[in-house]
């Protein structure tokens, strides 16, 4: 009778050990499949998309972001248009309604920022553990869901089927929803990042 109950309880045992090799191995798979794609995007040297940020289930504001040869124009902002050169720091935010600009150095790259978080995290086995994975279709795209359940991170990363980004929600609150869209490489022109020409206006 004892030999049987120790035999039960071994084999429930090793069913948990493979079940739980099993759900790291898949995050592990999934994980290197989305951070490598991430790490191409990041090295990608002309990419656009656009965003909306939500809050409350209410629309705040919606912007576009283009990058060509380490420079960038961000629309969305409060302030106006985002310009920035990563060769030089050099960083304009300009507004071509009441003619004020605000030219400063600054070498962060300000959306990229936002969306490349995940990445950051370069030891994929660490990032296996740390994350729980599911499925979940938004606006009929079938996504992944990473949350990660220990760590500094509070946010949910949703991918589409090309492993980039789709969907980042504050979970913190589980109010503010950044959506990306649009994603597209290889079309952004020299002329959409040149260099805004400030004549007339008011610079600080």
């Amino acid at each position: 009778m004892k030999k049987n109950i120790f035999k039960i309880i071994l084999i429930i045992i090793v069913l948990l050990v493979v079940t739980f090799v099993i759900y790291i191995v898949r995050n592990y798979l999934i994980i290197s499949k989305i951070v490598d794609t991430q790490n191409k995007i990041k090295n990608s040297t002309n990419y656009s998309l656009s965003f909306s940020i939500s809050e409350n289930g209410q629309v705040k504001n919606n912007g576009t972001y283009s990058y060509k040869d380490g420079r960038s124009v961000g629309t969305g902002l409060q302030e106006g248009i985002n310009w920035h050169d990563n060769n030089t720091n050099e960083n304009i935010i300009y507004n071509p309604e009441n003619l004020t600009a605000k030219v400063s150095s600054n070498d962060m790259n300000f959306l990229y920022t936002e969306i490349s978080e995940l990445i950051i995290i370069s030891n994929k086995l660490k990032m296996a553990f740390e994350c729980s994975i599911s499925s979940k279709d938004i606006e009929g795209q079938k996504c992944y869901v990473l949350k990660p359940i220990i760590g500094i991170t509070s946010n949910t990363y949703y991918y589409n089927a090309n492993d980039k980004t789709l969907r980042r929600i504050e979970t913190s609150s589980g109010k503010n929803v950044i959506d990306y869209s649009d994603w597209s490489f290889g079309t952004v022109q020299n002329e959409d990042i040149s260099r805004p020409d400030l004549e007339g206006y008011n610079i600080q």
